[in-house]
Formats: structure tokens, C-alpha cells, sequence
């Protein structure tokens, strides 16, 4: 494919390395534009790229993703994708980062939302598992904190009037669609889809043209555009 170029590189802190991918769409229409693709835990790099290839040719934009370190551990992903978002900040060549997430990688992706999230275009949560599913209420202090972190980015969604569309199918059994459906009033600017035969991890390989379809109406409804620019 003469239009994409694909390109894997590390990202060192302290004793830690982060495997990336740069998927770099040679017909982006805009340079300054890339995604951050954060995975499911049950994906790698070789099995999601064929998606994220789709997804550069279909809204013409490059993307960015990465190798997990430590998939069990939540609190190491939230690093990684930092790590990774802190050194796209950093180039003036960037001025837009859309963030993309699958299950765990949307919990990731909400919690790169802070004071300096200027850079953040929208966002884009398929099958998310927010911040407190029932994976990480373990207790009554755990739930206490997970329920004022998403109190907090709902705070800063709302602030920067970031957009936000919500994916999240029916037979979800891992993390249940009803969740999204109520947690989603509290963000000013949302568009939701909640396929009836969507499960948790089905949305992206086998609903691939109708999300396609549905993250158009996204970028139509609040940017009057079909593509990323």
C-alpha cells in the first residue's frame, strides 16, 4: 500500500519501555491531525492493525498505538498511554489528538483528560469500561476514589467541550450497556450507538462499516464534516 507507512519505535522512562506504532496515512488531509488508539486487553499490535489500517484509509488520518507493558495491571496502561500522549504533546506539528479506545484502552484514554488537555479534539469509547466497573471495586475506599476520578473527567469533558461518542453493545456481558446509558447524561457534547447485537469485543472486527458509518454522523454532528480535519 503505497499511501500508508508503517513505522514501530520505543519510548523509554526510568526502567520502563513502551512499544509504539506509527500508522502515517501519506493522503491524511491534515498533518497536524493523529488518533491514539488504545487497545483492549485481549489484542496486540499484529492482531489490531488491520482495523487501525481501515480506519487511517477510511477518514484519511494518521495513528498512533502501543504494546501494553503490563495488561493486568491498570495503573501501568494509564502510564503507558501518558507516556505516549506527553511525547505527541510535545511537537507543534501536532495541534489535534484524537483519542480512540477499545474496553480497557477507553479506561485508559479518559485518564489523559486533565488541566493540560488542550491538544484533545474527541473521543471515541467503544465497549468502555469507565473508571469504576466492577473489576476495580474491590471496596468501599476503592469505590469511593473510582466514583471522584470520573466525577473529575466528567468535570473536564464538560470544561473543554470535548465531544464524546459512546459505543457500547447490548450483549455486553463483561461491562453492561446500561452503565454507559446512564453515565453518558452527564457529558454536554455525546453522540451514543448501542448496536443490539454489539458484545465487548465484537464492535470493531465485525461492525466495522457500521461504526465507520456512525463515527461520520460523530465528526458530521459536531464538526460538519465527515473526516477527521
Amino acid at each position: 500500500m503505497k499511501w500508508i507507512e508503517i513505522k514501530s519505535f520505543k519510548l523509554k522512562k526510568k526502567r520502563r519501555t513502551l512499544q509504539c506504532l506509527h500508522i502515517k496515512n501519506k493522503n491524511a488531509i491534515n498533518n497536524k491531525n493523529i488518533i491514539l488508539f488504545s487497545q483492549s486487553q485481549k489484542t496486540n499490535l499484529g492482531t489490531i492493525l488491520p482495523p487501525l489500517i481501515d480506519i487511517a484509509n477510511f477518514f484519511k488520518i494518521s495513528i498512533i498505538t502501543y504494546e501494553y507493558t503490563n495488561c493486568i495491571n491498570q495503573s501501568k496502561v494509564i502510564e503507558d498511554c501518558n507516556l505516549l500522549y506527553d511525547y505527541l504533546t510535545k511537537f507543534d506539528s501536532i495541534s489535534s489528538i484524537y483519542l480512540m479506545g477499545v474496553s480497557m484502552g477507553t479506561f485508559a484514554n479518559f485518564s489523559v483528560i486533565s488541566e493540560k488537555s488542550t491538544k484533545i479534539n474527541n473521543i471515541i469509547a467503544i465497549s468502555p469500561t469507565w473508571v469504576f466497573t466492577p473489576m476495580i471495586l474491590r471496596s468501599s475506599e476503592e469505590s469511593n476514589k473510582a466514583k471522584k476520578e470520573i466525577n473529575q473527567i466528567f468535570e473536564l469533558l464538560n470544561r473543554f467541550n470535548i465531544p464524546v461518542l459512546v459505543v457500547h453493545g447490548k450483549k455486553d456481558n463483561y461491562v453492561k450497556y446500561l452503565l454507559s446509558l446512564s453515565l453518558t447524561r452527564r457529558i454536554n457534547k455525546v453522540m451514543e450507538w448501542y448496536p443490539k447485537d454489539g458484545k465487548h469485543l465484537n464492535i470493531l472486527e465485525t461492525m466495522r462499516t457500521k461504526l465507520f458509518i456512525k463515527m461520520s454522523n460523530f465528526y458530521m454532528g459536531f464538526y460538519g464534516k465527515k473526516n477527521l480535519i
